[in-house]
């Protein structure tokens, strides 16, 4: 699950990347709908709903594009 986020940020490129986390096993990557996504993240309504129809949300994952990474 950790390579699937780390591939959805690089992705994404200078937008946030965001998603779930469904039953501590599986990432649901969303739409950043934010109007400022270089800077904050929005959950797509949709996502929302597709998550909580997949089971129980156990995480809200988002990246911070601007930080400098001290380890993972």
């Amino acid at each position: 699950m950790k390579t699937q986020i780390l591939n959805h940020a690089k992705q994404c490129g200078e937008a946030e990347c965001c998603g779930f986390v469904i039953d501590n096993k599986t990432y649901l990557p969303c739409k950043n709908i934010s109007p400022t996504s270089t800077e904050t993240f929005e959950i797509a309504p949709d996502d929302w709903i597709q998550a909580e129809l997949q089971g129980k949300i156990t995480a809200v994952v988002h990246s911070h594009p601007d930080a400098v990474v001290v380890g993972l």
